[in-house]
């Protein structure tokens, strides 16, 4: 690449320098027999060649006019002729050559912009290959699911009655998959929802709305929407927002007696500040502003763009995205510490959800896909106690009794 982009200079000189030339005024002294050889009747006296003209005040130029003779004009005008044909030959000599050199500039600027493109492919592939793959070796092995049913897919949530999936996406639209991933059915609804959560008491969903601040419960039997909650997103946050187009991205529910409506409902704040929210409150009760008095928790995090959370029942934790690093933090609920932070697969990760199998989804705004990884969760599990062998086996390793360590564990996180 660097020999050619050196040649393509040398062109380009060599372009620039035939311009000039091209360019530069040019005087052609012609042989001139003397007067003896010609005869003073076929000599040219020099009166059109603007040198000439000036070699002679105004009334010495009047009378050369007077006195010339047409045999003299005639040998001027044939020299002039000469001249101008040796200077022309010269011209397009040198505009042949800028012509010759333009043409090679173009001929590889072509190949500088296929070699560029060539490289942006190859760059681009290298580092999709890399976005899937990252953090294969503790969750497993993602898969890709290029028809999710929305466009742009913003959130996820795992539907318990019915084993199915619920995904929103940016332009307006939630799609219900199966358990693997092929779209059932799609629904309008406005656009701008982040996030889909399951509030598991009412077996209704729960939207969230950055562009809106607000809440919605939607049926998704129905399809229909049910009621929504206004955010005081300055008075549940505790703090002075400083970046007015950041909102909640986030969403999830954990089930907890006690609670109004069963549970608590976690958002996640993107940035400015990065923060989660728990707060509880009932959805059958009436609509009013949701603000500081519902709030239960505030965790400010370091990470920023955090775009997405779920509650994972089997290790009791809550799964929280940091989209600026690609990682997954695992979080406790009791405190909101950082007890993980994971490498996740995705280009732009703005959906998460646990199914009943342990299995991880993740909803991949720019790809415009959801990625599938079984058994996420018993991995998961595994690093947190500090297994990452056992979490992460080599490529071309196991065999019958890894098979079998991994189905134990499984059975102790599920059930059988």
């Amino acid at each position: 690449m660097g020999v050619y982009v050196l040649i393509y200079a040398l062109v380009a000189l060599y372009f620039f320098l035939q311009a000039i030339e091209s360019l530069r005024p040019r005087k052609s002294q012609p042989q001139v027999p003397p007067v003896t050889q010609t005869g003073i009747e076929e000599f040219p006296l020099g009166i059109r060649f603007y040198e000439d003209i000036l070699r002679r005040d105004v009334e010495d130029y009047k009378r050369a006019w007077k006195e010339v003779h047409v045999g003299q004009l005639n040998a001027e005008l044939a020299v002039q002729a000469h001249a101008l044909a040796g200077i022309n030959r010269a011209k397009y000599t040198a505009l042949r050559r800028l012509y010759s050199g333009l043409k090679l500039m173009t001929l590889l600027a072509v190949g500088l912009v296929g070699i560029a493109a060539l490289s942006a492919v190859v760059g681009t592939a290298r580092k999709v290959t890399k976005a899937a793959t990252r953090g294969a070796k503790v969750l497993g092995t993602a898969e890709r699911i290029d028809n999710p049913g929305v466009k742009e897919p913003s959130g996820i949530a795992f539907y318990p009655p019915s084993g199915h999936l619920f995904v929103v996406g940016d332009e307006g639209l939630i799609a219900e998959l199966d358990g693997n991933g092929k779209v059932l059915k799609t629904t309008k609804i406005e656009a701008q929802v982040e996030d889909v959560a399951v509030h598991t008491p009412s077996g209704m969903l729960m939207l969230i709305s950055e562009s809106r601040s607000e809440l919605i419960l939607y049926d998704p039997a129905r399809g229909h929407e049910m009621k929504r909650w206004p955010l005081d997103l300055e008075s549940m946050l505790g703090t002075t927002i400083t970046e007015r187009n950041q909102g909640f991205e986030g969403l999830t529910f954990r089930p907890e007696e006690g609670q109004p409506g069963g549970g608590i409902f976690y958002l996640t704040h993107q940035r400015a500040p990065s923060m989660v929210i728990g707060l509880a409150f009932d959805p059958a009760a009436p609509v009013r502003r949701l603000g500081a008095d519902t709030v239960l928790s505030r965790w400010p995090l370091s990470y920023e763009d955090l775009t997405a959370i779920t509650w994972a029942q089997p290790l009791g934790r809550l799964l929280v995205i940091a989209d600026a690093k690609d990682r997954l933090l695992v979080i406790r609920p009791e405190d909101g510490a950082v007890e993980s932070e994971i490498p996740i697969p995705g280009q732009q990760q703005e959906g998460l959800a646990l199914d009943a199998s342990g299995t991880l989804w993740i909803a991949d705004d720019l790809d415009k896909s959801v990625l599938r990884i079984k058994d996420a969760a018993t991995r998961l599990q595994n690093q947190l106690e500090g297994k990452p062998d056992e979490a992460a086996p080599a490529e071309g390793s196991g065999g019958d009794e890894e098979g079998k360590s991994k189905k134990k564990k499984k059975d102790d996180l599920f059930g059988p």
